[in-house]
């Protein structure tokens, strides 16, 4: 079992409360031999996750190290045919609390040799437009998708009413972290609680489109992100917000 922490984890610029899909999607993990397959999963909230045994004799212990920590075990070790599953459903997160809702776990036979995994439970993406009332910013900040792990975050200003105007979409972050643009990779060092802008990108005029990558790394699960777009022209505005947390 490895977790890949990348020097960029997005810690959160805006507190945001991510509803969670209850998807109820099965994932079937391998457990056979001296290893787990796959070893690393990453499901959401309400998906399920069963173990089936193959040969040998086995336990499912969740924990690290040969250590459990207490949050599941399949029981005493047994050889096949045997399945164990647990649902990673809200009301299993709330009683078994772990950090960034990671759950590692091992065979107790075979820790020695290397046999240990993890699943990840990932919120779902989502995206909710802001825009504080008694403000005069515009609302042309458009067609916004939720930012996928592995999938295109793409969005739209609408600058067209503004003639000779250019728009960009800024993107507010406390870091470290690293981030994809069209210009290649960005690494910033931010330590401003309150964030700082990191990314200007899609200068042009009329609709503009931007399309950004997100790497498929599952410790951006959950991370909230602010976006905003400002217009440039006989003076300088802001278009609405979008509060968007990364999810699958």
């Amino acid at each position: 079992m490895h977790r890949t922490h990348l020097a960029a984890t997005l810690p959160a610029v805006l507190a945001l409360a991510a509803a969670s899909a209850n998807a109820q999607t099965t994932h079937f993990v391998s457990v056979s031999g001296t290893a787990f397959s796959p070893a690393d999963i990453v499901i959401e909230v309400g998906d399920t996750v069963q173990w089936d045994w193959g040969l040998g004799i086995h336990s499912v212990e969740s924990g690290a190290g040969g250590v459990s920590d207490g949050n599941f075990s399949s029981g005493a070790p047994v050889g096949p045919p045997h399945s164990f599953s647990v649902t990673f459903d809200q009301a299993f997160l709330t009683a078994n609390p772990m950090p960034g809702d990671f759950y590692p776990y091992f065979c107790a036979v075979h820790v020695a040799f290397g046999m240990e995994g993890s699943v990840q439970v990932c919120a779902s993406a989502s995206a909710a437009f802001r825009n504080d009332s008694g403000n005069t910013n515009l609302a042309t900040y458009l067609n916004v998708n939720p930012p996928v792990l592995g999938g295109p975050w793409s969005s739209t200003i609408d600058v067209s009413s503004h003639a000779g105007a250019a728009g960009a979409l800024i993107v507010g972050y406390a870091g470290p972290l690293e981030f994809p643009s069209s210009w290649g990779w960005i690494l910033v060092d931010v330590t401003d609680p309150a964030g700082q802008l990191v990314q200007v990108a899609g200068f042009g005029a009329g609709l503009i489109a931007i399309d950004v990558p997100l790497p498929a790394d599952p410790d951006l699960c959950g991370v909230p992100v602010a976006t905003q777009g400002v217009v440039f022209g006989g003076g300088i505005e802001l278009t609405n917000a979008q509060d968007l947390v990364v999810g699958l």
